[in-house]
């Protein structure tokens, strides 16, 4: 899991290349024998560049992703592998991208690292093929909508799936905090494979994850009996409130790093909104949340529930 002191910087390329140009040659060029003039193709300038950094500022790892979404140049030093930096890299460049529009990203996966991107959400396509000497197998995942920016926010979605999906997404791309107020936690949106293993996924390969969950209805909420039973494995990450009977509020949204807004609509019709560059907007989710929290009762019942 990513150390709690180490942080992920976009960093724009005059600023990033004496960064990252000791980790990728010690990574690529001296352990993976890749020739120098391979490695520097020409198009680091053109492209979007996350830097893990320590606390002193030293780069450990760093990655690229090119305008058009060609995620590549993923590089961990030796010593800081297996602590989810790679993937806290990745969940940076897939925000971009979602920032940016774009439908898709693609990769280019050592084949030993296809299993990593695939428990993301990539999944490989076509034969293998040989890069710089190395088995590589192409990799795509689709993160938004191919509309327009302009008409993505807000993104409307219509339908318990498109609503599932784009929780789903925002909770993948969640650097360190989603919050969810829910009348009852309904399982077409909640029990759905995509979401349930996005949530798994960024708890557990994030120890700084914490997701907080109002539940107005708790006996009805039983209904996602895999989402309540996630949360009571994950009960150090994942902490499930009632709150106050007293306040007779409703409401039904998910608020991801305190930027990025999906607002669900109240009953049976599944539709909802996406605002990613709305922050007044997700200020005042986020200040309605709080305001509930504090007054809210742990969801006892809830956490007892066994399946």
């Amino acid at each position: 899991m990513t150390p709690s002191d180490i942080r992920v910087d976009l960093v724009p390329w005059p600023a990033a290349e004496p960064l990252v140009k000791p980790v990728r040659e010690t990574v690529f060029v001296q352990e993976q024998l890749v020739p120098l003039d391979l490695e520097w193709d020409g198009l680091d300038a053109d492209c979007w560049h996350v830097v893990a950094l320590d606390p002193a500022g030293a780069a450990v790892g760093t990655a690229r992703m090119t305008r058009a979404g060609h995620i590549g140049r993923m590089a961990v030093l030796a010593p800081w592998r297996g602590r989810g930096i790679g993937r806290a890299l990745l969940g940076r460049l897939l925000a971009l991208a979602r920032e940016h529009a774009l439908s898709a990203v693609t990769l280019h996966a050592q084949t030993h690292a296809i299993g990593f991107y695939e428990r993301l959400g990539f999944r490989a396509e076509g034969a293998e093929f040989m890069d710089a000497g190395i088995p590589h197998r192409a990799m795509v995942l689709e993160v938004s909508s191919t509309a327009p920016a302009a008409a993505l926010d807000p993104r409307t979605l219509h339908g318990a799936e498109q609503c599932a999906a784009a929780a789903a997404e925002l909770i993948a791309g969640a650097e360190r905090e989603v919050l969810l107020a829910t009348p009852d936690l309904p399982a077409a949106l909640y029990e759905t494979p995509a979401l349930l293993q996005a949530l798994r996924t960024w708890v557990v390969g994030n120890h700084r994850a914490r997701l907080r969950v109002l539940i107005w209805e708790p006996e009805a909420a039983r209904a996602s009996a895999r989402f309540i039973e996630l949360a009571r494995q994950l009960s150090s990450f994942i902490e499930l409130r009632v709150p106050s009977p007293e306040l007779e509020e409703r409401a039904h949204f998910l608020l991801a790093d305190r930027v990025r807004l999906l607002e669900l609509g109240l009953g049976r019709r599944r539709q909802g909104h996406l605002f990613l560059r709305e922050p007044l907007r997700a200020q005042a989710a986020r200040e309605r949340f709080e305001a509930l929290w504090v007054a809210a009762e742990p969801a006892r019942t809830l956490r007892r529930l066994h399946i």
